[in-house]
């Protein structure tokens, strides 16, 4: 990356560059690590959904993430999240709908779903317990909670 691109021509600058780039590289472990550590001893708790949501609507479940809560109790794509332990998230933001989804892993959380199918719309309750991010399978799945990817 930066350190491959510096191509010193003298051999004081091999060295100065030789050493900042161990020094950069050091504390960028040293800043990953520590992230990496931090972010092991975090209790999050999750159920496996993505979901868009606007203020004032309900939210529409776009993807369940296998091996979670929510796929595990059949929960679906365009299913649309009306509630979260009893409060209606149409007056609440997307930021505040994640905090109410989201927590200590091992905790209750009981939604309203509502999942409409050729013209009929059914609503139903769904008592799930978040899972601990850190123990999701799938990779793929861990990146997009722990990146945002």
């Amino acid at each position: 990356m930066l350190c491959k691109s510096l191509l010193p021509k003298t051999f004081v600058a091999v060295i100065i560059t030789a050493l900042f780039c161990s020094a950069a590289q050091a504390v960028y472990k040293l800043e990953t690590s520590a992230y990496d550590s931090d972010y092991a001893k975090s209790d999050k708790g999750i159920i496996g959904i993505r979901y868009l949501h606007e203020r004032g609507s309900t939210s529409r479940i776009i993807q369940v993430y296998p091996g979670t809560p929510a796929a595990k109790a059949g929960i679906m794509p365009d299913d649309r999240l009306v509630s979260v332990d009893g409060l209606d998230i149409r007056n609440y933001n997307i930021t505040q709908v994640y905090d109410l989804i989201s927590g200590m892993p091992g905790q209750p959380i009981k939604l309203q779903i509502m999942r409409c199918r050729r013209g009929n719309c059914n609503t139903f309750p769904v008592n799930l317990v978040r899972m601990d991010m850190n123990r999701v399978a799938s990779d793929n799945v861990f990146r997009v909670y722990r990146y945002g990817l």
